[in-house]
C-alpha cells in the first residue's frame, strides 16, 4: 500500500488535546471536500500534511486570521500549541525494517523579502523547518524547480510535480511545505494468490470487476451503532503504531448516509470499541491519484479572513501584505497485498480485545465489494495522517 499527498497553500500580496483537535479537523475537512466531489469519485487526502502546513501558517497570523485559524485547528485557548503541535510532527518521524514515516517541513522565500525574526525561530524550531531563500522575482522558473525537487526527494517520487512551470511569478514571496512519506508492511499480509478479479458494485448499481485481496485471521473488528451500523475494521502494520481503517457502511445507508453520521466523536467511538475477531477479509487493491483546490473546503470549516485582503500575516512580515490565494493539496495512495506506502507534502506559498473462548465462532465476514471509506492512523499519537473513500478501484484519480 502506498500513499502520497502535497497540499499547497498560496499566500499572494494583499490589496482541545492536539489528537482530539486533529481529529477534528480531518473529519472536518474530509467533509467539506466529500460535499463538493463527485459522488462516484475516490478521494484521498492528507490532513496530517495539510494540519502542518496551516500549523506553521497560523505561527505567523494574528487578530481575526489567526482566531480563524486557531479555532478550525483547535490551536484556541492554549498558549503552548504551537509547540505541542510541533512535537507531535517531530515525534512521527520512524524508520525500521520494513516501515518508514517520515515528516519534513521546507520555507522557501523570496531572497529579497523581509519576514519577521520571531517567525523563522518559530517555524525552525518547532517544526524543525528547513529554511531556503529562492529567487521568486528574478528566476521564478527556477524557483518553482528548487521547490519540486524538495517535494520529490521528501515523497520519493510519489509527487513529482508540486507546482506546474508557470505557477509561481515573482508575486511570490514564500512556500511553506510539509511533506510527509508512510510506507509499511502489514503485519499480516494478504497472499498473492487469493487476490482475484471480482465484482465490485458501485454506488449507481453498475459492477466493475477489480482485483479483490483475501485473508482470513484475527484482527481488530467492531459494527458501529454510532455510524449506523457500520463495519469497521482494522488492519495494522508490523511497526505496531501505525494502522489501516476501513468503514464499510451497510448497504441501506451507503456512503451517502455515513457521511452523514461521520464526526470526530463517532469515529472516535467507532475505535474505542473495536475488539480482537476472526475475520475473512476481502478488501480490494487500489491505487488513487488526486488533486484539490482545498480553499473552499477550508473557508466551509470557519477559515475565511486569510483568503481576504483584510488577511492579517504581520507575524511574517511588518508590511501586512500578505494573503493565502489558493490551497492545493495532491495525493497518491496505493493499497496491496504487501503493505502501505505513503507520500505527502504541504506548502505554503506567500506571494504579492479479547480472543474468541471455545468453540470459536464462525469468522465475521467483512467484504468490500462495494464502496468505503478507508484512514491511515498514527496510534502513538492518534493522528489521522490519510483519509478517503474508494468508490471505484478500477479508477485511479
Amino acid at each position: 500500500m502506498e500513499y502520497s499527498s502535497l497540499l499547497v497553500i498560496f499566500l499572494s500580496l494583499a490589496a482541545l488535546s492536539s489528537a482530539q483537535s486533529n481529529r477534528n479537523f480531518s473529519i472536518n475537512l474530509f467533509n467539506a471536500v466529500s460535499e463538493t466531489t463527485n459522488s462516484d469519485a475516490n478521494i484521498a487526502l492528507s490532513p496530517f500534511s495539510a494540519d502542518a502546513a496551516l500549523s506553521m501558517t497560523y505561527a505567523g497570523a494574528a487578530g481575526t486570521t489567526r482566531s480563524e485559524l486557531a479555532s478550525v485547528l483547535g490551536l484556541e485557548r492554549n498558549s503552548n500549541a504551537i509547540s505541542e503541535r510541533g512535537q507531535i510532527f517531530k515525534s512521527i518521524n520512524s524508520n525500521g525494517q520494513n516501515y518508514a514515516l517520515n515528516s519534513a517541513n521546507g520555507i522557501f522565500i523570496e531572497q529579497t523579502y523581509e519576514i519577521v525574526s520571531q517567525f523563522r525561530a518559530i517555524v525552525t524550531d518547532a517544526f524543525e523547518a528547513n529554511v531556503s531563500s529562492v529567487d521568486f522575482i528574478g528566476h521564478p522558473d527556477q524557483a518553482t524547480a528548487d521547490i519540486n525537487a524538495y517535494v520529490v526527494a521528501n515523497t520519493k517520487g510519489k509527487i513529482q510535480e508540486l507546482f506546474a512551470p508557470g505557477s509561481l511569478t515573482s508575486d511570490s514571496r514564500l512556500v511553506l511545505v510539509n511533506a510527509i512519506y508512510f510506507k509499511a508492511d502489514w503485519q499480516v499480509k494478504f497472499n498473492e494468490a487469493d487476490t482475484k478479479l471480482q465484482p465490485f458494485t458501485l454506488s449507481n448499481g453498475q459492477q466493475v470487476q477489480a482485483p479483490l485481496m483475501n485473508v482470513l485471521d484475527s484482527f481488530s473488528y467492531t459494527e458501529s451503532a454510532e455510524l449506523g451500523g457500520a463495519q469497521v475494521l482494522e488492519l495494522s502494520y508490523k511497526d505496531g503504531q501505525t494502522s489501516f481503517v476501513a468503514i464499510l457502511p451497510k448497504k441501506e445507508i451507503g456512503l451517502k448516509g455515513l457521511n452523514g453520521l461521520l464526526t470526530a466523536s463517532t469515529i472516535q467511538a467507532a475505535l474505542g470499541s473495536l475488539s480482537h475477531q476472526k475475520v475473512n477479509v476481502t478488501l480490494p487493491k487500489f491505487e488513487i491519484s488526486a488533486e484539490y483546490g482545498l480553499v473552499p473546503a477550508l473557508q466551509a470549516t470557519g477559515i475565511k479572513a486569510a483568503f481576504t485582503d483584510s488577511a492579517d500575516f504581520s507575524g511574517i512580515s511588518r508590511k501586512r501584505d500578505l494573503k493565502i490565494s489558493k490551497v492545493v493539496q495532491k495525493v497518491f495512495v496505493e493499497v496491496n497485498e504487501n503493505g502501505t506506502e505513503a507520500a505527502a507534502a504541504t506548502g505554503v506559498q506567500i506571494v504579492l480485545l479479547s480472543l474468541p473462548l471455545n468453540p470459536p465462532p464462525p469468522p465475521v465476514i467483512f467484504r468490500a465489494d462495494r464502496p468505503f471509506l478507508y484512514l491511515i492512523r498514527h496510534k502513538a499519537t492518534d493522528s489521522l495522517l490519510f483519509i478517503g473513500r474508494v468508490a471505484d478501484p478500477t479508477l485511479k484519480q
